[in-house]
This record gives structure tokens, sequence and C-alpha cells, in this order.
């Protein structure tokens, strides 16, 4: 199986999604082959690199402003259409108007779409619904949706998207590093 990750940030950058799909990249490459489409506003990144077995395609936003936006398209539609026969899946780390661009490529192509909602508040399909018309559009073409807890799941129950897309997956502990400490432990901390 070979999946187009897409996130907003990705090594050697860093945030919380970065970091969170770097995981789920290395817990599963012995079964899916990923390569990653990103955005940066650094200048100084490869627009193609390879991080471990994973190549990583950085779309340069230099400035928010509409050319910019335009450019990071044509570059985002460039690397889908270059490497569409090497991916079946389209995995979206949050949905923002990118994310409609994606799914509309990924269905004219034929690829399965899974959105992964990031926030309550932002991408959840209340939230989309009320942002605007053209990305709930989008955002309801998604084959799975992920939500990180039940929250997500209750609103998502609220909308006509059909209930059994909706998969509750909580974000992973690393339970070598966290773990309940001992008595001994916490009194050593204090």
């Amino acid at each position: 199986m070979n999946v187009l990750m897409i996130t907003g940030v990705y090594h050697p950058e860093i945030s919380g999604a970065a970091k969170q799909c770097h995981q789920l990249v290395n817990a599963l490459k012995e079964q899916v082959d990923f390569t990653v489409l990103t955005t940066t506003r650094d200048p100084n990144l490869s627009p193609q690199s390879k991080f471990g077995d994973v190549y990583i395609f950085r779309l340069l936003l230099n400035e928010r402003n509409f050319s910019d936006y335009c450019k990071a398209s044509l570059q985002l539609i460039k690397v889908f259409l270059s490497r569409r026969k090497d991916f079946q899946i389209v995995h979206l780390h949050g949905f923002s108007l990118k994310s409609c661009l994606l799914t509309l490529l990924s269905k004219l192509f034929n690829k399965k779409v899974i959105i992964k909602m990031s926030s309550i508040g932002h991408d959840d399909p209340i939230s989309m619904k009320q942002r605007s018309f053209l990305l709930y559009f989008f955002f309801s073409k998604a084959d799975i949706y992920v939500g990180m807890n039940p929250e997500f799941n209750r609103l998502y129950q609220k909308t006509e998207l059909l209930s059994n897309r909706y998969k509750q997956i909580p974000n992973c502990v690393d339970t070598n590093l966290f773990r309940p400490v001992t008595n001994r432990e916490k009194m050593t901390f204090r």
C-alpha cells in the first residue's frame, strides 16, 4: 500500500502534526510506503528530499498573498500528477483550502481520501460546514474521517455524513517514555 501524506510541516521543521506524521510513518513503515507532501516558509529547505525511506516534497510559501498561493497550487498539481501512480491513498492531516484541490485531484484519479481531523472548531464537520460551502463540499467527499476523541464523533454524528466512514483513533503515547511513576520516583522528583 502506498500513501501520499499531506501535512503543513514535516521534518526537519517541527510541529505537533509533523511529529505525529513522522511517528505514524515509522509505525507503519513495514506495511505502507509513504510519500510526504508539505509546505514550508523556509527557502533554504530543498523542494525535494528524502528522510529515511520517505520522499518529501515541499511547496514553498514565501508570502501570504494570492500570487504565492497560485504558485504553490501549481506546484502541488505538478507533484500530484507526476507521482499519481505511486500511491492509492491521500491522507490529509487537517483540512484547508489546499485540501480542496487535493480532494478534487484524488477523486479525478480514483484515489481514496482519509481526513484526520486536527482540531475541534477548525476542521471538524460542523466547523467545516459553517466556514464555507466550498470547504464542506470537498470535505464531504472523503472516504474515511479520523477523529481523536468522542467529541469528534459527537460532532460527526450531527451531520449527514455516512456514519460508517468515521473512525476514532486516539493520539498515541510512547509508553517507553511516558509512564506512571512509582512512589519512590515521586519522592526522588520532589
